[in-house]
């Protein structure tokens, strides 16, 4: 939780920023290396209603984002009451939490 409140809280600067965005695209291009990547993508785009053109159109959207866009949408969606906890216990062991 701790994180969550840093990236809330903590101005975005430029240059994070500038980072941010060439790692994803750097990922969306290996992604598309293999042709299971390509479909992935293109399977993604289509359940989100967005067209199979979408991907096309994303370094343009991804280049008008500003550091103070980004902060507000993380401020905006970032919410502790909406983290999710597991506990994750191999099968077999004795059961460690409580029903």
């Amino acid at each position: 939780m701790a994180v969550l409140r840093k990236v809330k809280q903590d101005q975005l600067t430029e240059k994070r920023l500038k980072r941010a965005k060439a790692q994803y695209r750097a990922n969306r291009i290996y992604s598309q290396d293999a042709i299971g990547g390509v479909g992935s993508e293109m399977a993604s785009m289509f359940n989100l209603g967005l067209g199979f053109d979408f991907m096309d159109q994303v370094d343009e959207l991804l280049a008008e984002i500003t550091p103070e866009q980004a902060q507000s949408v993380a401020q905006a969606v970032l919410q502790e009451n909406n983290a999710t906890d597991a506990w994750l216990q191999p099968s077999g062991s004795k059961q460690l939490l409580e029903e």
